[in-house]
């Protein structure tokens, strides 16, 4: 089991926060005892609904000479957090925590996806591998994802969840520790990757293609 993951499923848990595993490292375990070896980061979703505070007591706890935090915001609320181990390279992955917030039944986590011509300019160039991820967790400690900069390459989109699937987690048991998740699980998984999502994907691009989740959403900032 991946140690960094366990570190910080314990720290969320004292912190008092609501919390959830998801994406690729709830497919990974549930569907096959294990992370997914392509995944680069594992995915932890928080309800800001709950306890607000309890992020900003987890960011405080972090071993500042193992882990860097990286944040991106938006309109001053906190969208994504990466917990990078210092020692990240090709075999380590870092945990991306994903702040979702309530709006007319569901749960919404804004996302920057990128704009049709920055998109294509990144099948050129790289741009988003290049600029985004390397500025992002090696440079920049916080992205504003509403300044000037950022707005070019990116627009904002949503990952969005049914409110039902986490208002009564349950607990996935895998190799003698537990982590909360959503319930029920399998037709989670369903909403997310569609009704083939015990066949494993070679290639699978979340941003594009995830069945339930992914939109561009207009005026973003109504949400706050």
């Amino acid at each position: 089991m991946n140690k960094h993951l366990l570190y910080i499923n314990e720290k969320l848990a004292d912190c008092g926060a609501k919390y959830w595993i998801d994406s690729g490292v709830l497919l990974g375990l549930y569907r096959e005892g294990n992370l997914l070896s392509q995944d680069r980061d594992s995915d932890i979703d928080i309800s800001m609904i709950y306890n607000k505070n309890a992020v900003e007591r987890l960011i405080g706890s972090i071993d500042s000479k193992k882990y860097r935090i990286k944040k991106v915001s938006y309109r001053k609320r906190l969208m994504d957090c990466k917990i990078i181990p210092r020692n990240y390279g090709e075999n380590v992955r870092f945990i991306e925590l994903k702040m979702y917030r309530n709006s007319n039944g569901h749960l919404f986590n804004l996302q920057g996806i990128l704009n049709s011509d920055a998109y294509a300019w990144n099948q050129l160039f790289t741009i988003h591998n290049y600029i985004f991820k390397t500025t992002h967790r090696f440079l920049a400690p916080h992205i504003q994802m509403d300044s000037l900069f950022w707005e070019k390459i990116f627009k904002i989109g949503a990952f969005t969840i049914p409110k039902k699937f986490v208002e009564n987690l349950t607990k996935l048991k895998v190799n003698g520790f537990e982590f909360p998740t959503p319930n029920p699980i399998e037709e989670y998984l369903k909403y997310r990757y569609g009704a083939n999502w015990q066949n494993p994907e070679a290639e699978w691009d979340g941003l594009w293609k995830d069945d339930g989740a992914a939109e561009l959403i207009e005026h973003p900032e109504r949400f706050f």
